[in-house]
């Protein structure tokens, strides 16, 4: 699935965020083994246009295994840090199925499960998530998410957690070198959840060293903070429109 930094990438595949999904398909597809992961750090964690640790730096990992070349299972973690509370961490579980189509198309089925074990409010924070992605080539991939039970109130006497959606479309274009660019959008259907819904793409270019991958992004949102009372996250990033950079070691 896409998403707007690589760091959140190593938390579902994946999206488990776009820019690094990208890096995550070279590393299965260049290894010849059984099992891979990534480590980074980055000026911010933005997951879907929502920054996780309030415009602060963060750190990821990810260890995964492959599976008879279809199947993908795995765990991620990355920084995590809700209103009002000290730096925690967020912990993913996911499993993916991957087919490869004629002409150039591939296509995925995904479930992750989200966990934030450190967190006082990790009962409302715990939900699931479906996802499926089709890509074609290199270049286009499009995305959608579904969860039944995404946080919606997460704290207080009405906690509750409803259905959301995400859909997303990227776009990976090699430049010269090692050199490549990415852009992308995506929308958050928030409806039936007590946030609103948005917009949100970003726009970047990625340089390898080695194992290493170098990301500068351009990310944007289509809604300012909402600093709702009931939410431990500011719903989006304080800005609308902000850079980022990161850097990830994949192995």
């Amino acid at each position: 699935m896409l998403d707007t930094t690589p760091l959140s990438a190593a938390r579902r595949v994946w999206q488990m965020p776009w820019l690094l999904a990208f890096t995550f398909m070279a590393v299965v597809n260049v290894h010849a083994q059984e099992w891979g992961g990534s480590a980074g750090f980055g000026s911010d964690n933005i997951y879907r246009g929502r920054s996780l640790t309030i415009d602060r730096p963060a750190w990821l990992a990810d260890i995964h295994c492959v599976l008879a070349a279809d199947w993908i299972v795995g765990a991620g973690a990355t920084a995590e840090r809700t209103m009002w509370q000290s730096a925690a961490a967020q912990i993913t579980l996911y499993i993916n199925r991957r087919w490869l189509l004629k002409d150039d198309w591939a296509t995925s089925v995904g479930i992750v499960h989200y966990e934030s074990p450190w967190d006082v409010y990790r009962d409302n924070l715990r939900y699931d998530e479906l996802n499926g992605a089709i890509s074609y080539g290199a270049h286009w991939r499009a995305s959608l998410a579904i969860s039944p039970n995404s946080p919606g109130l997460l704290y207080g006497p009405n906690a509750r957690s409803n259905a959301a959606a995400w859909a997303e479309l990227s776009y990976h274009q090699a430049l010269i070198d090692r050199l490549s660019a990415d852009i992308g959008v995506g929308y958050a259907d928030l409806q039936q959840t007590v946030f609103h819904s948005y917009s949100y793409g970003s726009a970047g270019l990625n340089y390898g060293v080695g194992d290493v991958a170098f990301y500068l992004t351009r990310v944007w949102t289509s809604r300012p903070t909402e600093l709702n009372p009931q939410n431990p996250y500011p719903a989006i990033s304080r800005t609308s429109a902000r850079w980022t950079a990161s850097v990830v070691w994949s192995f």
